[in-house]
């Protein structure tokens, strides 16, 4: 088993790229390049766990926001760029709700730029519900930003 090794922290908007190499180990199979929404280290043998938004890829490979398991999807990651500031807060953000027939959108929006932090859609944004993350009616909201602050992507 491969073991992953902790080289520098990341935290929220810090610009990576990840590389995949092929099955013989050559590089690059695939690679991708985005901001870091929250990151985790969780040791040699699973490596980073990185939730990603943004996420711009080589041919082939899913664009937008998604996630990275280094012990489960291989590959390593970069550091190519450090955050411009310090992580946005909850009054520098409003929390978006959308519906519409079988359409939901639930996303977090910095206000200055217009930039979402993170959006869930549809099937995603029920399952924020049924795992318990977020509540519904007129809890929806602050449970957004509790979500948001414990995963790091705010600042408590």
């Amino acid at each position: 088993m491969r073991q992953f090794k902790k080289e520098f922290d990341l935290i929220q908007g810090d610009k990576i790229r990840i590389t995949i190499p092929t099955a013989s180990g050559s590089f690059p199979a695939g690679w991708g390049e985005g901001r870091v929404i929250s990151a985790k280290f969780y040791g040699e043998d699973d490596g980073w766990y990185i939730e990603l938004d943004k996420y711009d890829v080589s041919p082939g490979w899913q664009t937008g926001y998604g996630y990275w398991k280094q012990g489960y999807d291989g590959g390593y990651v970069e550091k190519i760029g450090h955050s411009s500031k310090s992580k946005l807060s909850r009054d520098d953000v409003r929390v978006e709700v959308w519906e519409e027939r079988d359409r939901l959108h639930i996303g977090i929006q910095n206000k200055e730029t217009g930039d979402y932090l993170i959006s869930w859609w549809d099937d995603d944004a029920r399952e924020m519900f049924e795992q318990g993350f977020l509540k519904s009616g007129p809890e929806l909201k602050e449970s957004v930003l509790e979500y948001a602050e414990d995963r790091g992507i705010l600042e408590k």
